[in-house]
């Protein structure tokens, strides 16, 4: 599978940045309420990009453990996680972080439009804990991504 494309995650962050703010600007130019993020949302993505995170730290740890063992500080070799178990969190820590990029974007989008178009009396807090909450789940998504990358095959004449 690829690894995570950061051109890839900054056109979506992009492309949801001009969806956020024209949004927000129809509303308005309609007479409509402005939609606020709800601070559970922030709060929903930052602890799910916290558990993802947390939970590639156990091959981060067996890659670490099989380094050793390549470098003979360790004469047993550490268990193998399950495979099926580490591609499904390598499927989830790539939608984790495209679907962060996504929030980050709105955020970003809603934050601008906010600072921008209307008056001081609207200060836009849930759109800036918002970036802060999409950003970590998209930092997150990228380094558990890279925690799950597969160590190199043992050499010729190296035991299993």
């Amino acid at each position: 599978m690829k690894p995570l494309s950061i051109s890839q995650l900054t056109a979506i962050a992009i492309l949801w940045l001009a969806l956020g703010y024209f949004y927000l600007q129809w509303l308005l130019s309609s007479g409509l309420a402005l939609v606020f993020t709800h601070p559970l949302l922030s709060l929903n993505l930052f602890i799910t990009g916290a558990v993802v995170f947390a939970l590639t730290l156990r091959i981060a740890n067996y890659q670490r453990k099989l380094e050793d063992f390549r470098d003979g500080k360790n004469s047993k070799r550490p268990a193998r996680p399950d495979p099926i178990w580490s591609f499904r969190l390598l499927v989830l820590t790539k939608s984790v972080a495209y679907v962060g990029s996504g929030f980050l974007g709105w955020h970003l989008g809603a934050l601008i439009f906010l600072v921008m178009n209307t008056s001081n009396q609207l200060f836009p807090t849930a759109a800036i804990w918002g970036s802060l909450a999409s950003l970590m789940t998209v930092l997150a998504g990228i380094l558990g991504e890279r925690n799950l990358r597969t160590p190199d095959d043992l050499e010729e004449g190296e035991t299993s």
